[in-house]
């Protein structure tokens, strides 16, 4: 019987001890495996793991990007009658920019008669009868007229042609206040002028046949189709100094233009922040940013936005300003512009001019204010009103506050092993922002160092093939910026305990917070500091959770070993240079990917919309070595929070050679695309 009971039991005992000497085995491996992951073996290193990841991260970020921004809409084709058709409008900038037609030339005037026929041939379709043409057809022998003109004539020296040549149709409403949509159709000499500005003439037109089929509307709309913009905005001044704003009694305008060629067109300048909330809750691709306007001015460009505004009268423009390089050259033609960029702008033209002819009260906009607005993934849109912007910072105090909360509560300091009182807390938090102010600086100095070899050779061969260096250069400059301020915090000693780090992290957080106030600037780049501090505090909050709940799962008492400091109110950047510390081991591979994952959280969110905005300054300033000089500088506000991470994850040596090793790779690959 004895026997037959220690055969059982054996048998019992079997599968346990086989499924026990099984993990027994895989953990052994785990941690040889984790042990050479951390702890320097000579065949893994995880010292290179911190720059890969905020490389990898920022390449995630910007790749999603620009397949956001490449997103067109489907084009509507010529059967529908009711949408937008971006086949149509397209066929008709198919017409009008065949050939180069400055004015005053044989070609600009054939472009003239063109649109007349097809304004005639609106007014016999069915409803056409609504349709007025207040300008009669010009009768003009152009035989004494060039092909093409050698130099640019000023608006005084063919003002006779110029007084004939405007178009002004109209589509009257119930009453006599009216709204202006205003397109140029002359090119510069050496332009086909399909994006600058056929495009928006062929627009403008889609738009008013549309428009024929809708009842009756408040307000009446005014297509005025100018000669002479790329003269010297002659076309516009006509339109003034005729006194025909008092005339049609018009209470705003949509100005339609190209400052570069195809690619999403953008709302670029608005005189009202009601104007562009309006914009934003009606057009189907808010695509705005308002430093396109301060960009614009910068590079010396001008449109007949500049008429309007001054003559008191609210409105916007609207503009294609992607390859600014093709700008005024003949790659300005019908190759870099599609049907889908067509049906992408006259989507929201169509859609905002319809809202401002049925608004109830045009006179609640003003012309005196320059809006601050921006979109986020060009889905919807965000008008920085200075109540918007005082939310904004409002957000980021909550947020700030919320993390000192749950810092002081539940990841305290020591101090001979009692906690901080509030007072010592709150110093202790000051404490560490000299090393957050550094970063913010060096992620500014850094960011431009690195990028001026590319200003320097965009300034002397004025190329456009390798501007797209500014973003991967910005980015690493500041990176290595945040990197050496983290290290100076770190006075080369080992990874910090998780209460240290987080206590760092949290004061990155209050000082973000302050750094916020700058949002109250009507500006566009200081409202990154709001973002990217409410942003911060929100994915810090998210890590502290984790941490807490981790700790809950497990034994905290890992956590117990503190680092010596030379004053009582316990903070990591008080060590004494060259004291022996006792430091928790290197972080396991867990953390690693959790702050990986948080890496990722914070880069798609506020570094997206720095990213954004450097992408549409390239796209703009591609070879203006000014535009190109200040693309780091609105990286700054997103990185320097990055210098918490750094201070946690960072090897004791500094990852530069990493960083100058990405550096040095990306300008080899330019050199060779661009060769």
């Amino acid at each position: 019987m004895a026997a037959i009971k220690q055969a059982a039991t054996r048998v019992q005992t079997a599968p346990t001890q086989y499924v026990a000497s099984w993990l027994g085995t895989r953990v052994a491996f785990l941690n040889k495996f984790e042990h050479l992951l951390f702890c320097g073996g000579n065949h893994l290193h995880m010292q290179h793991v911190p720059s890969s990841v905020l490389v990898l991260a920022a390449a995630f970020v910007v790749f999603i990007n620009v397949v956001l921004r490449s997103r067109m809409p489907p084009v509507v084709d010529t059967f529908a009658m009711s949408k937008f058709s971006g086949e149509r409008a397209y066929s008709t900038l198919h017409d009008i920019a065949t050939t180069k037609h400055p004015a005053p030339t044989q070609a600009n005037f054939a472009v003239y008669n063109y649109l007349f026929d097809h304004l005639e041939f609106l007014q016999r379709r069915p409803n056409g009868d609504r349709l007025v043409l207040d300008s009669k057809r010009a009768s003009i022998n152009t035989s004494s007229f060039p092909l093409n003109l050698t130099e640019r004539l000023p608006c005084s020296n063919m003002s006779a042609y110029l007084d004939q040549t405007q178009i002004i149709a109209r589509l009257p409403g119930r009453s006599n206040s009216s709204v202006l949509l205003t397109a140029h159709f002359d090119s510069v000499m050496k332009s086909f002028g399909a994006s600058d500005d056929g495009a928006g003439v062929a627009i403008s037109l889609e738009v008013l046949r549309i428009l024929l089929n809708d009842a009756a509307m408040e307000h009446s709309l005014i297509v005025f189709l100018d000669n002479g913009e790329e003269s010297g905005l002659c076309g516009s001044k006509w339109f003034v100094e005729k006194n025909l704003i008092e005339k049609y009694n018009i209470q705003t305008f949509v100005n339609l233009e190209g400052g570069g060629t195809g690619g999403r067109a953008i709302l670029f300048r608005s005189t009202d922040d009601a104007l562009s909330s309006l914009y934003v809750s009606v057009a189907p691709h808010p695509h705005m940013n308002s430093i396109g306007g301060s960009i614009i001015s910068l590079l010396g460009s001008y449109t007949d936005y500049q008429t309007y505004k001054p003559a008191g009268i609210p409105g916007v423009d609207i503009a294609f300003y992607e390859h600014r390089e093709n700008y005024h050259t003949s790659n300005d033609n019908l190759e870099h512009i599609t049907a889908s960029n067509v049906q992408y702008a006259g989507d929201d033209v169509l859609a905002f001019t319809r809202s401002l002819l049925n608004h109830a009260n045009l006179k609640e906009f003003t012309s005196d204010e320059a809006s601050l607005y921006f979109d986020f993934l060009g889905d919807f849109g965000i008008v920085l009103t200075l109540p918007m912007r005082s939310l904004f910072v409002l957000s980021s105090w909550i947020a700030a506050g919320l993390v000192l909360l749950l810092s002081y509560y539940c990841f305290p300091l020591y101090d001979t092993m009692i906690v901080l009182s509030p007072k010592a807390f709150v110093w202790s938090i000051l404490g560490e922002w000299i090393y957050i102010v550094r970063s913010l600086f060096q992620c500014l100095l850094y960011g431009i160092a690195f990028n001026l070899p590319l200003v320097i050779i965009v300034f002397l061969i004025r190329t456009s093939s390798i501007s797209w260096l500014a973003l991967p250069n910005g980015f690493l400059g500041n990176i290595i910026g945040a990197t050496a301020a983290a290290h100076r915090w770190r006075h080369g000693q080992p990874h910090p305990n998780v209460n240290s780090y987080v206590h760092f992290g949290v004061s990155v957080a209050s000082c973000s917070s302050i750094f916020s106030l700058f949002s109250l600037v009507n500006a566009p780049i200081f409202i990154l500091f709001s973002t990217s501090s409410t942003i911060y505090c929100l994915v810090l909050l998210s890590l502290m959770f984790g941490i807490m709940y981790s700790r809950f799962m497990h034994d905290p008492s890992e956590e117990s070993s503190y680092i010596p400091t030379r004053t009582a109110p316990m903070y990591y950047s008080t060590i004494k240079p060259k004291t022996p510390v006792l430091s928790p081991r290197a972080p396991q591979i867990k953390v690693y990917v959790g702050l990986s994952l948080v890496v990722l959280m914070y880069m798609s969110s506020a570094v997206h919309l720095s990213i954004d905005l450097i992408l549409a300054l390239i796209s703009v300033g591609s070879t203006n070595f000014i535009m190109l000089a200040v693309t780091p500088v609105l990286l700054t506000p997103a990185i320097y929070p990055i210098v918490s991470l750094c201070a946690y994850w960072e090897p004791n040596v500094p990852s530069y050679r990493n960083y100058y090793f990405f550096y040095i790779s990306i300008w080899f690959i330019a050199a060779i695309f661009a060769v």
